[in-house]
């Protein structure tokens, strides 16, 4: 099964990431699909193509 989430990490200044989580996962397992190409604007809110369509999440997101 693919993986139904966004995960984010923190940067360390050197490049390294670290902290992995899960932002925002789809929760209803009869979608099936994936979240694709990622996009933010100014506000922090993210853009993704995903299971029916396009996906507008907020900061606080976790569907």
């Amino acid at each position: 099964m693919e993986a139904q989430y966004i995960a984010i990490f923190d940067v360390k200044p050197e490049g390294k990431v670290t902290n992995q989580r899960v932002f925002a996962e789809l929760k209803d397992v009869s979608q099936s699909g994936v979240f694709e190409c990622l996009k933010v604007d100014l506000e922090g809110n993210i853009y993704s193509t995903g299971p029916g369509g396009v996906w507008i999440l907020s900061q606080q997101a976790n569907c």
